[in-house]
Order: structure tokens, then C-alpha cells, then sequence
């Protein structure tokens, strides 16, 4: 079972209606609670959708990219805290794909990586030593894989969650200030 639910949680997204249909029925026939079974199966599941998100087929990537919007929204850092630089690496990637209906879905899983990571910097929301750790994690990604880019989609949305983060760390900012 521990095999089945990551990959079943990716079929989930495909693009093609008939496979995400078959797979959601499939998905609600096997698993009685979906919430508890993706909280106690977080980790291979994300580890199935960052590893699958280099596949050779558009289809498998955009998957990837929806499993991945759905399963960051409202994490907490103990949670996400050891996948968040590699998420923000393929997210990235994936908005920079070459095929459009990819890209169309990572910009949305973006937005809430995003959204997650403004969170998780902020001490409003997150404990000071989650804060920090998120901060420690987030502005380096953005400034080396994000900001660098090429991609005129990766630069802007990097630039948009940076002031973003930039906004909510306060003191955090500082070591990432020298």
C-alpha cells in the first residue's frame, strides 16, 4: 500500500480526463480517509511527485505539477522544512518548461509555494526558529535559481515572492544581508 499511494496521488492530476476519472475512483475506493492517509504518506508522496517531475512525458510533469499545488497548501514547516529547497528547484524548473499547459499549472503550484513559504518565513504564523529556517531555506533558492534565470515567468514570480518574503522575515533577513 505504502507503494500504491504516492502514485495513485499523482494519477490523480493527469491531464488526461479518462486516466483522472479512473484514478480518483480508484484513489477514493482504496483509501477510507484521504486527509490522515496523505498526512501519514507526505513524505513518498512528495518524494513520487518531485522525482517524476523530470519525466520524459508532458503529461507525468504536469501531474507532478498539480499533485504538487494541492499537497503544499497549509503545511507547516516540520512538515515541509526538508523538501522546500528541492520544491522551489522543481517548481521552478517546471515553470520554465516547453510545453504550455506545464507551465500554465506550475505558475499556479508556484503561487501556492509561494504562498506557503511567505507563510513559513513570517514569524506571525511560524515560531522564530521555524522562521528562521524557512528564511534560510527560501532566499537562497530565489536569488541563485530564480532571479538568475533566464525565464522571464521564473524571474518575475521569484521577484514577486522574494519581496514577499522579504516583507514578512523582518529580522530574519539579517545573516542573508552580509
Amino acid at each position: 500500500m505504502a507503494e500504491l499511494v504516492p502514485k495513485l496521488y499523482r494519477y490523480q492530476f493527469d491531464p488526461n480526463s479518462k486516466v483522472h476519472d479512473a484514478m480518483t475512483q480508484v484513489w477514493h475506493s482504496v483509501v477510507a480517509d484521504p486527509k490522515r492517509t496523505v498526512d501519514e504518506q507526505f513524505d513518498p508522496i512528495m518524494d513520487e511527485l518531485l522525482s517524476s517531475a523530470n519525466a520524459k512525458e508532458w503529461r507525468v510533469r504536469q501531474a507532478c505539477a498539480g499533485g504538487l499545488a494541492e499537497l503544499v497548501g497549509g503545511r507547516e514547516m516540520t512538515q515541509i522544512g526538508k523538501h522546500l529547497d528541492r520544491l522551489w528547484y522543481v517548481v521552478l524548473h517546471l515553470v520554465d518548461d516547453m510545453k504550455e499547459t506545464v507551465r500554465v499549472v506550475a505558475r499556479s503550484t508556484c503561487q501556492a509555494l509561494g504562498t506557503t513559504s511567505v507563510r513559513l518565513c513570517s514569524t506571525d504564523y511560524a515560531g522564530p526558529q521555524a522562521a528562521s529556517k524557512a528564511v534560510a531555506i527560501v532566499i537562497p533558492v530565489l536569488l541563485q535559481r530564480g532571479v538568475s534565470s533566464r525565464a522571464d515567468d521564473v524571474r518575475a514570480l521569484s521577484v514577486k515572492f522574494l519581496v514577499q518574503v522579504c516583507k514578512h522575515a523582518g529580522p530574519r533577513l539579517r545573516p542573508h544581508c552580509a
